[in-house]
């Protein structure tokens, strides 16, 4: 018997009785689409939050946070910076200061406090800062504001409502004014604005700082204070080091943390998250296998009732002198392709739940909770070794259900079955 007519004896078979195929078929399809559709959950939320991860921080970037010392916490120092810059596969390294004290800038009529860093253009444009528009500061008189700093420039006559800056900042000069704590003029200069920071990924943040080169003469009065006679300096703010590539950060960060330094980086809460989420979605896949195991007595069921009501034909094969393998093979066959059928039904529907999930949920949350982020939250993703596991699961839970029934068959006796036929 030809493995062409072993299909069509089966294709004919299951024609004979197409509502209990459909429901086979139905709770098969139903079992493998609640699968994936729950274990897809946790791949969404994983995208989601990766995702956010890397919109904040780069890839190659490290933060770092301090250094510990004899079991205690110390700021990152200048003499740290330099010992940093020893190590290998370093793109850069960038240090920001913030001025503690008021600042207001002003362009003619306009002003507002914006908060001001100081910080290594040189650096800043090594690590991929990014512009909007102009170009990287070459003079100590030139400096470089963020996206929304025109936003922050109000006009300071009193006789009309307040109105801020319309055109463009670029090129222009403006006046940075720093007051001590007594609201007394600590230090005064105009500068050139001659780059324009990107406009942040996420809607809601606002950048409106104003960066200085650190090597401008007066940094000290920015950074210091005098407190009782005596001059305390404010250390660094911010120290990012940037990897030469991705692959470099995972060794760059094992280096960090053999001296001493505290560090944060978007691979290391990678790693962090991958053991919660692998768990998490395994959880999901178990619960899901629970959907197909039931499905699979649907299956059973059909494969048992088929039996018995073709004894007579097995009996007939037996007797012509089939042979118990190809029987059983029939049988096996024709609840694989309940499962094959149960799977690609399955996945179909699954991405087009998936598809309505992440139309639907993000819409109906923003409308209720006003909150526009939430229209980047993927909350189902799909990928393809999800559907891959899913259909090894739905096919294997399928054509175990049918082995008993396929044993049944092959231990059919001929001259009971002939004798039923008479």
């Amino acid at each position: 018997m030809q493995f062409n007519d072993q299909f069509q004896y089966v294709k004919r078979n299951m024609g004979k009785n197409r509502l209990r195929l459909f429901m086979t078929v139905l709770a098969t399809t139903m079992g493998c689409a609640f699968l994936i559709v729950l274990a897809s959950v946790g791949f969404g939320l994983q995208n989601s939050i990766v995702d956010e991860f890397m919109q904040h921080q780069l890839m190659n970037e490290i933060s770092i946070y301090g250094r510990e010392e004899d079991e205690d916490w110390k700021a990152v120092e200048e003499s740290d910076i330099e010992e940093i810059h020893q190590l290998e596969h370093i793109k850069a390294i960038v240090t920001r200061s913030n001025v503690q004290y008021p600042v207001d800038v002003s362009i003619d009529s306009y002003s507002g406090e914006m908060t001001t860093r100081l910080t290594n253009f040189e650096e800043e444009e090594k690590s991929g800062f990014s512009l909007a528009d102009g170009r990287f500061p070459e003079q100590e008189n030139e400096i470089i504001v963020g996206y929304h700093t025109h936003e922050m420039l109000y006009d300071s006559d009193e006789n009309e409502e307040p109105t801020s800056y319309q055109s463009s900042v670029l090129n222009e000069t403006v006046t940075i004014t720093v007051y001590d704590w007594e609201e007394d003029i600590r230090y005064e200069e105009k500068f050139v604005i001659v780059g324009i920071g990107a406009e942040p990924e996420q809607e809601w943040r606002h950048d409106s700082s104003v960066y200085i080169s650190d090597s401008i003469s007066e940094k000290e009065i920015l950074l210091s204070e005098e407190i009782d006679g005596e001059v305390y300096s404010y250390g660094l703010d911010q120290v990012s080091v940037y990897a030469t590539d991705a692959q470099q950060v995972e060794g760059l960060s094992n280096s960090l943390k053999d001296k001493g330094f505290i560090i944060d980086s978007v691979s290391e809460r990678i790693n962090g998250m991958s053991l919660f989420f692998t768990a998490l979605k395994t959880g999901l896949i178990i619960v899901g296998t629970v959907a197909v195991v039931i499905a699979s007595i649907g299956i059973f069921n059909t494969m048992t009732m088929a039996v018995t009501e073709r004894t007579q034909e097995i009996g007939i094969m037996k007797a012509i002198g089939a042979d118990p393998t190809v029987i059983r093979r029939l049988f096996l066959m024709e609840s694989a392709i309940i499962g094959i059928l149960g799977v690609v039904i399955g996945v179909i529907i699954s991405y087009a739940i998936s598809f309505a999930v992440n139309w639907i949920i993000p819409r109906v949350l923003v409308e209720v909770t006003e909150t526009p982020e939430f229209m980047d939250v993927t909350f189902s993703a799909i990928p393809i070794q999800l559907v891959a596991i899913a259909a090894f699961i739905s096919l294997s839970v399928a054509i175990v259900s049918g082995i008993r029934p396929a044993k049944k068959a092959t231990k059919i006796h001929v001259l009971s079955a002939l004798r039923r036929e008479a």
